[in-house]
C-alpha cells in the first residue's frame, strides 16, 4: 500500500488546482530535510540533473497523450496538441535549465507532435534554488521570455520538476494571460486557449497522505466527478473531453471601439479608455469550468 504512495505509477495521476491553474503530477516527493531518505528521491533528483531523459519524456508525454488525445479544435481544424506548446518553469541556474530540459523537450515533442517551447524561456541570471534562497528573485529579473510562439500556439503546457506552493508555475502561467501580451501576438484573436502545469511530483507531508485518502473516499461516492483536487486518479478512467471541460480557459476578443461616455452611470459624463474596455471583457471572460469542448470534435479513429 506505501508503494503506492512512495513512488510513480504510470496509470495513475495527481491534479491539484492552484490560482486557476489546472496542475498535474505523477508522484508524491517527501523533502529529505524532513522525512529523510525514500525511494522516490533518486527518481526526482536524476530528473533535475538531466539523468537519462529518455525515461521521463516518457512519463510525460504518456500523460500528455491520455489527457489530450483525440481531440480537434474546430477554429483552427488542427489536432489539439498540434495547437498546445511545452514550455519549462526556469530552473535556478541557466545550466541546470539546459540539463534538465533542453533533451526533455526535444523527446517529448517528437512523441506527441506538440510544439518544443525550450528556446522560447531562457535564464538572464542564475539564482540560489528556490529552498535554499528565502530572498527570492522576480520572475522579470531571473528570466527573459520569447512570446512569439503565441503566434503558432493557443495553449500551453508549464513542465517542472517539483511542485510545492506552486508559486513558480502559477506566477509563469500568468505572464501568458497578460492583455497586453495577447493584444501585441494575438491581435483579433476570438480563441479559447488553456494553460496547464504538469510536474514530476508534488511536495507532500505524511498530512497530505492522510488528506488525500479522505479524497479518495470522496470520488467512490461522487461518480460523475472527473478529479478531484490532491488526488490520484486512474488515466485509464479519464475522458479526455471531460479533462478539457475541467480545465480552466482564458477567451481573447481584441475589437475596435471608440470612446465612451457613461451617460446614465457616470453623472460627470467622464470617457472609458479603448483599454480598459478590452480588459475587462477579457476579466469576465476568464472562466473555471468554462464548456471548451463545444468547438472541438473527437477524431473518428476508424
Amino acid at each position: 500500500m506505501e508503494k503506492k504512495y512512495n513512488f510513480y505509477d504510470k496509470n495513475l495521476i495527481g491534479h491539484i488546482e492552484i490560482k486557476n491553474l489546472d496542475c498535474f503530477y505523477f508522484t508524491r516527493y517527501y523533502p529529505t530535510s524532513k522525512y529523510g531518505y525514500n525511494e522516490n528521491q533518486e527518481f526526482i533528483f536524476n530528473f533535475k540533473d538531466g539523468t537519462c531523459p529518455e525515461i521521463y519524456a516518457q512519463i510525460f508525454s504518456r500523460a500528455i497523450l491520455n489527457l489530450f488525445k483525440g481531440l480537434i479544435n474546430t477554429e483552427t481544424n488542427k489536432v489539439i496538441l498540434e495547437d498546445t506548446i511545452i514550455l519549462p518553469v526556469p530552473a535556478s541556474t541557466q545550466e541546470k535549465h539546459k540539463m534538465r530540459y533542453q533533451d526533455l523537450f526535444k523527446l517529448i515533442s517528437e512523441k506527441t507532435g506538440v510544439g518544443n517551447g525550450y528556446e522560447y524561456i531562457k535564464i538572464k541570471n542564475d539564482v540560489e534554488a528556490k529552498h535554499l534562497n528565502n530572498n527570492r528573485t522576480s520572475l522579470d529579473e531571473h528570466i527573459e521570455i520569447d512570446y512569439s510562439f503565441m503566434k503558432n500556439y493557443t495553449n500551453i503546457i508549464l513542465i517542472d520538476d517539483v511542485i510545492t506552493t506552486g508559486k513558480s508555475i502559477s506566477e509563469l502561467a500568468s505572464k501568458f494571460r497578460n492583455i497586453e501580451i495577447l493584444q501585441k501576438y494575438v491581435p483579433n484573436s476570438e480563441m479559447k486557449r488553456f494553460i496547464v502545469g504538469m510536474t514530476l511530483a508534488k511536495t507532500f507531508s505524511h498530512l497530505d497522505l492522510i488528506s488525500d485518502e479522505l479524497g479518495n473516499e470522496k470520488i467512490v461516492s461522487d461518480p460523475n466527478s472527473t478529479f478531484k483536487s490532491n488526488s490520484f486518479n486512474n488515466f485509464f478512467k479519464l475522458d479526455p473531453i471531460d479533462i478539457i471541460k475541467g480545465i480552466d480557459t482564458f477567451f481573447y476578443t481584441s475589437f475596435e471601439i471608440t470612446d465612451i461616455k457613461f451617460k446614465d452611470e457616470v453623472s460627470d459624463g467622464s470617457i472609458i479608455s479603448k483599454e480598459y474596455i478590452k480588459e475587462y471583457y477579457y476579466l469576465i471572460s476568464h472562466n473555471k469550468f468554462s464548456i471548451l469542448n463545444e468547438q472541438l470534435t473527437v477524431v473518428n479513429e476508424n
